[in-house]
């Protein structure tokens, strides 16, 4: 007979058999995407099956979903897969965009994100600025009448366009190639990863900064200061736009033969 608290009864809500449920879940994502970028030449999409479905610790005793990272299967599968269905697989859809590769065609979307914010708080505090006076009783002045705030707001804005001016050129460099369907070479590919890291570090200074001159009004959480720190140090999390990317990018420069924009 059963107790209410048996692994075998059916009305229990077990975390164990809900574990189970998405663990199983996943390995069979896995392993569709295995076989769908084996049939289809899809190189990332085989790798991240194979690696996926290595990673998930099906039976794990832990009420949680694990992940057995440190299997060697991903490190070996994971790198001979290029070469078994080709490293230069082309994509079937999705227009010049898909053959930015990686990390290029993460590259993209990223830089748009961090320089909107950068921008988005620039033209906020600016705005607020003219409005706020800060300082002690019979001393208040307007933000904007400060010296080292007007500084600040002419050294960002040249800041974040040099920014977009180097994104943008980058980019355009690799779309010439990508319209002839020709993914940028690695060399290209490592330039593109360090130019969203180094729009990622510029906007972040340039929020931060912003939020502090918002003074105590910046602190709500609807307030747009607030959205864009918290947006913008969020996207700075990305191991795409670590400060590896410059790491990468200076072994390329120096002609290491293991040199990799993924490194």
């Amino acid at each position: 007979m059963l107790d209410g608290n048996s692994d075998l009864n059916p009305n229990t809500k077990n975390p164990r058999h809900l574990d189970h449920a998405v663990r199983t879940g996943l390995v069979s994502a896995g392993f569709i995407g295995t076989i769908i970028g084996i049939l289809y030449g899809l190189t990332h999409s085989a790798q991240i099956g194979v690696a996926l479905t290595d990673a998930i610790d099906l039976y794990g005793g832990s009420s949680g979903v694990s992940f057995n990272t440190g299997s060697p299967v991903i490190a070996f599968v994971v790198s001979i897969i290029p070469a078994v269905i080709g490293a230069e697989a082309k994509p079937l859809r999705g227009g010049p965009n898909f053959f930015l590769g990686r990390p290029g065609m993460q590259t993209t979307g990223h830089c748009g994100v961090a320089l909107g914010a950068g921008r988005r708080a620039l033209d906020e505090v600016t705005e607020l600025a003219q409005n706020k006076e800060r300082g002690y009783k019979g001393a208040e002045l307007l933000v904007a009448n400060r010296g080292p705030f007007q500084q600040f707001l002419g050294e960002s804005d040249l800041r974040l366009r040099v920014a977009k001016a180097l994104c943008v050129e980058t980019l355009e460099e690799a779309w010439g190639l990508v319209c002839q369907g020709i993914t940028p070479p690695l060399p290209l590919q490592v330039r593109l990863r360090a130019s969203g890291t180094h729009a990622t570090e510029k906007a972040s200074d340039i929020v931060s900064q912003a939020f502090r001159f918002g003074g105590g009004s910046a602190m709500y959480s609807f307030h747009i200061l607030q959205k864009c720190l918290r947006d913008i140090h969020g996207a700075a999390q990305r191991n795409m736009v670590s400060d590896r990317a410059y790491e990468n990018h200076g072994q390329f420069m120096l002609g290491f033969p293991g040199a990799n924009p993924m490194g």
